[in-house]
């Protein structure tokens, strides 16, 4: 009998133990997330612009350029480009025409929000198309660029979206940081408590 309550004892033991290995590892995992997210944080920003119009694709990442420093700027001339690319990498902001052949701004506004939520998204709209910018709004944009596009407003605009999006990254982190602690310090109470409460090796 006293055998075979020790085994079972080591049984449960070792179950807790393997329960407790699979908690460290997924806040291993986070904090991976984490290391990986501030070395982002410490490079340029990326900025992916989408239009159909070769010359706003030329036209605006020269105005970045200009005007913002520490800023790199990627584009796409249609939607299905510009998934290609955000499934390769994460953007600081994106920014693409609403009335485009295929897949519309609206569209891609769906497809990236259910890919990246956090990514903030600004949307380029005709003179007068009130209706639109209300839709990508409600849609999730972080805002709207009419055309013509003032490039002042566009930069100062597109700098705030970036600086809105490390500033919840930071916050994320530090969430994820207090719930990542919390989680191991309760694994290692657990542990000692299981440990001085567990026989020694060859103990009746």
């Amino acid at each position: 009998m006293a055998a075979l309550s020790r085994a079972i004892r080591a049984h449960a033991l070792n179950r807790r133990v393997k329960d407790r290995r699979v908690a460290l590892e997924r806040c291993t995992g986070e904090l991976e997330q984490i290391v990986e997210k501030l070395g982002r944080g410490r490079e340029q920003a990326h900025v992916l612009i989408v239009d159909d119009d070769p010359a706003l694709l030329q036209a605006l990442p020269q105005a970045l350029h200009l005007r913002m420093a520490g800023v790199t700027v990627e584009t796409a001339d249609s939607a299905p480009a510009a998934l290609e690319r955000i499934a390769a990498r994460d953007y600081d902001a994106i920014v693409t025409d609403i009335k485009m052949p295929g897949m519309d701004g609206l569209a891609l506004l769906a497809e990236i929000r259910a890919r990246q939520p956090d990514t903030p998204i600004l949307i380029i709209t005709g003179h007068g198309e009130y209706d639109l910018s209300v839709r990508a709004l409600r849609g999730g944009a972080y805002d709207f660029i009419q055309k013509p596009i003032d490039r002042d407003h566009f930069v100062a605009t597109l700098y705030r979206a970036i600086r809105t999006n490390a500033s919840n990254r930071r916050a994320e982190t530090g969430s994820w940081l207090e719930r990542c602690t919390s989680e191991l310090e309760v694994i290692v109470e657990m542990l000692g408590r299981e440990l001085r409460a567990t026989p020694p090796r060859g103990a009746p």
